[in-house]
């Protein structure tokens, strides 16, 4: 068992299954729950050791079209800030205004509704974006080692654990996991 993280929430059990290569390994269970389907680098995508989140941010940009940091979930507004002009007379404002999407790309297609009966135009400042996002959140992370002649140490605790393993901890000759567990969740 090893830690890591900047107040050591993260436990790392490397578990070894057999003294030979393997095929596979088919299921892994934490307390006697299946663990379910992992994604390409190792963390759970549903069940429950799975939670999604919706949170909320805004991102200023100087121009459109632009491109969040995230992918939109919902309740997403695009307002423009700058200055009014009509004539002689100048005002600060700000305006929603409409926009066209796809995924996290957004392009602006018009300007914001004019505050003056007399109409005007706006020399624009910068956008901002409102929206919600999903963040999806795994507690656990499982990398599956089948002892393939000559596969290095595990990539994940040389990166999280590189005082606790070296690269020479290839566990050579065994099938194993490396099990990191967030210790966040209350089970753990």
């Amino acid at each position: 068992m090893l830690v890591s993280g900047l107040n050591e929430e993260y436990k790392h059990l490397v578990c070894i299954h057999a003294a030979h290569q393997s095929d596979g390994i088919e299921k892994i269970y934490i307390n006697g729950k299946e663990v379910g389907p992992l994604d390409a680098d190792g963390f759970v995508t549903s069940g429950e050791y799975y939670s999604t989140k919706t949170e909320s941010v805004t991102e200023t940009f100087a121009a459109a079209p632009f491109t969040l940091s995230r992918v939109p979930s919902s309740r997403f507004k695009v307002i423009a800030y700058g200055t009014w002009i009509s004539g002689t007379f100048r005002m600060p404002s700000s305006g929603e205004v409409p926009y066209t999407r796809s995924g996290n790309t957004i392009t602006v297609t018009g300007g914001p509704a004019s505050p003056f009966p007399f109409g005007g135009t706006m020399q624009i400042t910068h956008y901002s974006v409102s929206y919600q996002y999903q963040t999806n959140t795994s507690q656990v992370r499982i990398q599956k080692h089948l002892r393939a002649p000559g596969d290095p140490a595990d990539a994940t605790l040389l990166a999280e654990c590189p005082d606790k393993w070296k690269p020479t901890a290839t566990l050579t000759g065994f099938t194993y996991t490396v099990i990191r567990l967030d210790l966040r969740q209350p089970e753990f």
